[in-house]
Parts: C-alpha cells; structure tokens; sequence
C-alpha cells in the first residue's frame, strides 16, 4: 500500500477510514532519543502478508468502537517533524478529563500497541498523592489549583495518622523542622479541610 492509501477499519461492526500515513508516523522515543517506538498493531497487521482481510477490503477488529476515535485522532493530531519527534500538546488539550474514560482509552492503546498514547494516558491518570487515602486524582487536581501549587511537585507522605498515631506528639514528631507541607484532615462524616503552609512546624506550631 501506498501512504496515500486510504486503510478501512471495521471495529466491532463501525467503520473507521484514515490513510495509510496518518497510522505509520514514525515516532522517536523522549528518552532515550536514539530510539523509536515500536510499530502498532495496524503496520504489523498491514505489512504482514498472511493477514485476511474482511469484507470490502477492511481490517477488521472485534472490540468496542466507542473509544476508536481517539486512537485514530491521536495520529491525527501529533506533531512529527523530519527526525520523528513528537508534540502532542493539541492532542492532549482534547482528551477527557475523567478517569474511568481515560482508563478505557488507555486499554485500547494498549491493545493497539500506540505505546506513546499508553505514556500520555499514565501522565494524565497520575495522582500527585497517589499514597493518600483522601484525595482521588480528581480532588487533588482540584487541590492543586485551590492552592495554587505548582502541577510537576513531587510529594512525599510523612505523617499519617492512621499509620503513625493520632496523638500531638506523634504529629510533631514526623513533622517538626518540615517545610512546605499540606495537611489534610477527614472526618468521620467524610468531611476533607486543611491547609498548605510554607513555614516549618514546632511543638509551639508553625515557625
């Protein structure tokens, strides 16, 4: 097939159209750069010559279209240049914002073999308190802006009252001569308060 080719996919009864170069970007890994992705499922599928195409010349995959559109629009929307590096900012300025749909997509790119799409999904589902048994990924984005703290901080658990002790002294124990900290408090009826502070802590407060 040529690259301007237009390639038939039939996904669980959809069909999807796209041409050939649109699905065989070559794309050169962030790190290290000497190296590239591996091909997806649609290139080795093309190239093989044992693979049976379905009806009307398609490729056909049994699996539910309902998320599809955002493997092709990934090749779609990417940014190549000539050495094969990737910029996936528009790309991912369309991507949904909940878990459980980002999650679904993530398995299909995975199933794809779109390994890039696979990284992009795992940044977008990471939890900056992914030790926390409060805050969901979803409320800790929320946090984030409340606070406005910056989105690439790496946090680290050093007290949990659960693990550690609810008493005074347990807290300050862990926590004194700590800076930047964030405290977050839930209550028996799931009420979440605290607060974000830059001073270091004493057993007379914060310093």
């Amino acid at each position: 097939m040529e690259d301007n080719d237009i390639v038939k996919f039939n996904v669980g009864g959809s069909q999807f159209l796209t041409y050939r170069s649109t699905i065989s970007k070559k794309l050169r890994k962030i790190a290290p750069r000497t190296e590239f992705y591996r091909s997806n499922l649609f290139e080795e599928l093309l190239n093989d010559p044992n693979t049976t195409l379905y009806e009307n010349k398609e490729l056909f995959f049994d699996r539910n279209p309902q998320y599809f559109d955002y493997i092709l629009d990934f090749y779609r929307h990417i940014k190549v240049d000539n050495e094969g590096n990737i910029y996936s900012i528009e790309f991912k300025e369309r991507l949904p914002q909940d878990d459980f749909t980002l999650n679904c997509i993530k398995k299909e790119a995975e199933f794809y073999k779109v390994d890039h799409l696979v990284e992009l999904l795992d940044a977008q589902l990471k939890n900056e308190f992914a030790e926390s048994l409060i805050l969901t990924r979803t409320l800790a984005k929320r946090l984030i802006k409340l606070c406005e703290l910056a989105k690439s901080s790496d946090w680290e658990l050093i007290y949990r009252a659960s693990r550690d002790g609810f008493s005074a002294d347990d807290f300050h124990f862990k926590c004194d001569n700590v800076i930047k900290t964030l405290t977050l408090i839930q209550t028996q009826d799931n009420f979440i308060f605290g607060g974000y502070t830059e001073q270091s802590w004493s057993d007379r407060g914060v310093n």
